[in-house]
């Protein structure tokens, strides 16, 4: 609490592995690589930080564990600047809850999921259902991509009074009336309950393809961008 990190060479600043809780509160935090990593069934809750970080501020990943265990960050009062991807989610699970954050990636994507090349990584198999990839934005404006790219477990984000300015792709969307997406970038999501026409817009050239619960009809976005309902 109330610390300041610096780390100067490659490395993180904080590590959460299986039966462990991390919490930092008021810190300022530098680091040459990652601010945290969280392994297998990590936890961990950052309020109030100041991050700088040479790649990602949260990298998740599970070596050596099952295809059950979730990794659990909670990010609340934030300011994070990285040169990389600001959360990257490397073939596990992870719940990632984000309120009231600010967040510059450099390379532009806020949140991506990968299939892990690590060969000790836990495995999935063929046709398992997983806990998948769990975001949920609060009360907060986040600019940058959201982009799904692990086939091996799906993606759900929730926009609770939020607002999205970058693609997303391949996740399932929620949003509360509050919230709104602006796709910077083609994207293609399936939206989940009562979202409207009014909450999506895109700028001219750019297509938000998109399944929805609720009925939406395919059409023009007020900025110019086109919304095409499969």
């Amino acid at each position: 609490q109330n610390c300041d990190i610096e780390v100067l060479n490659p490395g993180y600043g904080t590590f959460s592995d299986e039966g462990c809780l991390v919490v930092f509160d008021d810190c300022r935090m530098k680091t040459a690589s990652h601010t945290i990593m969280l392994d297998r069934k990590g936890k961990a809750r950052m309020s109030r930080i100041q991050a700088e970080s040479g790649q990602y501020f949260a990298f998740f990943f599970s070596v050596l564990g099952n295809s059950s265990q979730v990794n659990e960050l909670i990010v609340s009062d934030c300011d994070i600047k990285t040169g990389e991807d600001a959360f990257l989610v490397s073939g596990c699970n992870a719940y990632i809850d984000i309120r009231n954050t600010r967040i510059e990636a450099a390379n532009g994507v806020a949140i991506r999921s990968e299939l892990s090349q690590d060969p000790m990584n836990s495995p999935v198999e063929p046709g398992e259902k997983t806990y998948g990839v769990k975001v949920v934005l609060s009360d907060m404006e986040l600019c940058g991509d959201i982009l799904h790219e692990d086939t091996n477990r799906q993606m759900a984000v929730t926009l609770k009074h939020a607002t999205v300015k970058g693609a997303i792709r391949d996740a399932f969307v929620t949003m509360d009336i509050a919230s709104r997406w602006y796709a910077t970038a083609d994207s293609n999501v399936k939206l989940v309950g009562s979202v409207t026409a009014d909450q999506l817009d895109a700028p001219e050239g750019v297509t938000i393809y998109a399944e929805s619960e609720a009925e939406l009809n395919s059409g023009m976005l007020a900025s110019g961008g086109k919304l095409v309902v499969k």
